[in-house]
């Protein structure tokens, strides 16, 4: 979402300065919009999105990642701004022959061990032993001289308190998009939370949870980071680990701002692929398969509700499929409304 947003305002030579500047106003962006639906106690607006329009509208996202990061995972790039267009560009790169074979078999071997891992050793940080694997084949097979792409050294220190210096005229077109991904990071927060808080007897508020955002969101966009939000993968992940608290999170920070500031070469000769071999893995955890199935055998109605949203944002885009996911909700609601469900109860004669 935040590269739909931003990648179409930055300018034709990919200027990463700008890029910088544009997540970081995005993020500030979505931080007060948090805030201050907090003090408007709009938590509610995360139960307008019903949960078949958000299990299709993850489903597309879910697939839009998986195809837009196939050809980082075979080694080369192409040029588009939609599903269809990376789908086509991948097909065609493969065609012309543009396949790494060396960046195929990292990215492909990495998906692999990281998925047989999650599944067969469940409590082994899984992505922390792909990547060390594919940093120690970059070093034994000199992936470099084979046209695999590293990720190269890290900058050195902190980010430091930065005011992102945005054109006024962006800012209206970034507005839209703040608002899809502070509504999607809302529902994606009380989902998570309320699923995980179901096991342990807690209680979730759904203003205090955009107060936290908010604060999370803003202190990023000062210190030119992107919009942040929660994440079920690394919960669930947490949780089988035997985390308690918030705890885990701050110490996860705290190793990073170290690695910054003492060892920002650590990833340097990181692959590329293995890199995209992580997003799929994690946009995998984000569709919810069994969920489409079961709403097809439950309730038709709802699995051509999930579908829509579905196909909304697999070919029309992130932003257009959230306004598609809201609207069908909504309409949704209207629907069971002016059509509830009724039953008449008593007895047929002949039964006792």
């Amino acid at each position: 979402m935040i590269a739909a947003t931003v990648l179409p305002l930055v300018a034709s030579d990919g200027d990463p300065q700008k890029a910088i500047a544009l997540a970081s106003m995005l993020a500030l962006m979505v931080g007060a919009i948090m805030v201050l639906a907090s003090v408007a106690k709009l938590g509610f607006i995360a139960d307008l999105i019903s949960k078949p329009t958000m299990i299709g509208y993850m489903n597309g996202l879910a697939i839009t990642i998986l195809v837009g990061q196939l050809p980082k995972l075979f080694g080369f790039k192409i040029e588009s701004e939609n599903f269809i267009g990376d789908l086509v560009g991948f097909v065609e790169g493969v065609a012309n022959g543009e396949t790494v074979v060396a960046a195929a078999a990292v990215g492909i071997g990495g998906i692999v061990l990281i998925l047989v891992l999650q599944r067969w050793l469940p409590k082994v940080p899984a992505v922390l032993v792909m990547v060390v694997a594919a940093i120690a084949a970059t070093a034994v097979f000199d992936l470099a001289a084979k046209g695999v792409s590293l990720v190269g050294e890290l900058p050195r220190g902190f980010p430091p308190f930065t005011i992102p210096q945005v054109d006024f005229a962006d800012l209206g077109l970034m507005f839209a998009g703040a608002l899809g991904i502070a509504l999607v990071s809302l529902t994606d927060t009380i989902s998570t939370s309320t699923a995980f808080a179901a096991r342990t007897g807690q209680e979730i508020r759904g203003n205090q949870e955009m107060i936290g955002i908010g604060a999370a969101n803003l202190a990023a966009g000062l210190f030119q980071g992107f919009p942040v939000s929660t994440s079920g993968s690394r919960t669930a992940v947490a949780e089988r680990s035997g985390s308690k608290s918030q705890l885990t999170g701050v110490t996860g920070a705290v190793l990073i701002l170290l690695m910054l500031v003492f060892l920002p070469g650590l990833f340097r000769n990181l692959p590329q692929p293995a890199l995209a071999a992580v997003v799929m893995t994690a946009s995998i955890s984000l569709a919810d398969i069994p969920g489409t199935v079961r709403l097809w055998h439950q309730r038709r109605t709802e699995f051509y509700l999930c579908m829509a949203a579905f196909l909304g944002v697999a070919f029309l885009g992130v932003l257009p499929g959230i306004g598609i996911a809201v609207g069908l909700s909504i309409l949704n609601i209207f629907r069971r409304a002016w059509w509830p469900y009724e039953t008449v109860i008593g007895r047929v004669p002949g039964y006792e």
